[in-house]
This record gives structure tokens, C-alpha cells and sequence, in this order.
């Protein structure tokens, strides 16, 4: 790989670096908060307003401790991605970003959704992942029987 692509992939990866802790800071804090509705409804009867009522506290409640942990959790994620930053950093940074960024530099885009096939198929199978090769690998045999 050329010095200047790899002095820009370098330059967009740090630009990147705040995003990857605040990422991983909002996937750990913010899981999805449901009302037990399942368990509400559990003997098929109505159960009343104040159960109801009860489910929502609930939800409440656990969306408030997640608000209360995001400050510990900013600090834990920042701590690992600056530990492991040196050595891990193209895997810590959100990879369509790095390579739009990337791109722009040399007067083009990368969108996902548009580019991403394209990319793959200028892969060799020898520069896919052994671990990404066994996943398609195992949904290309289920899809087989169908």
C-alpha cells in the first residue's frame, strides 16, 4: 500500500477516535428497554391499569440506571480504546467511516450500503478473514437445503 494511503488511513482513523469511544460507551449503556408485556399477559386475562402502570415504572427505572452509568462507562471505554488504541486502532474505528474518509481524500466517496458488494468481490479468498470465510461458508450450506 502507498505511503500517502496509509499516512490518510492514519490521519481519518484518529479523526475517528472519539466516535469509537462514544459508540462503544452508547453500546454498552444503551441496550433496548421493553415493558415484560409477555409476562404481563402470561394467564390471558386483563391485568389492570396499575400493572400496567407498573411495567412502564419498571422500564423506567432501568433506562434511569443506564443514565446514570454512562459517565462510568465513558471513562471505562475511553481507558480501553486508548490501552489498545496503538495496535488495534483500524478495528476500534467504525470501518465505513474510515474508508469514506479515506476516499475523500483522494476526491471520492464509500456508502455501504452502495460500495460494500463491490469491494468484495476484489477480494481474493486468501484476504477474507478464516473466521468471516466459516460464517459464509456455513450460511451458504443452509441456504443450500431451501
Amino acid at each position: 500500500m502507498g505511503s500517502e494511503v496509509v499516512k490518510q488511513i492514519e490521519e481519518v482513523a484518529e479523526k475517528l477516535k472519539l466516535l469509537a469511544i462514544e459508540k462503544r460507551v452508547v453500546r454498552s449503556v444503551c441496550k433496548p428497554v421493553y415493558p415484560a408485556t409477555r409476562r404481563l399477559f402470561d394467564g390471558g386475562t386483563a391485568v389492570g391499569l396499575a400493572r400496567i402502570a407498573e411495567g412502564i415504572a419498571k422500564s423506567i427505572s432501568e433506562l434511569e440506571a443506564s443514565k446514570v452509568a454512562v459517565e462510568q462507562a465513558y471513562a471505562e471505554q475511553t481507558n480501553v480504546v486508548e490501552n489498545t488504541w496503538n495496535q488495534d486502532k483500524l478495528s476500534l474505528v467504525p470501518g465505513d467511516l474510515l474508508l469514506d474518509g479515506v476516499r475523500q481524500k483522494f476526491g471520492v466517496r464509500f456508502r455501504k450500503e452502495a460500495d460494500s458488494s463491490r469491494a468484495a468481490t476484489l477480494l481474493n479468498q486468501s484476504e477474507v478473514d478464516e473466521e468471516i470465510r466459516q460464517i459464509l461458508q456455513e450460511i451458504g450450506s443452509l441456504t443450500e437445503g431451501t
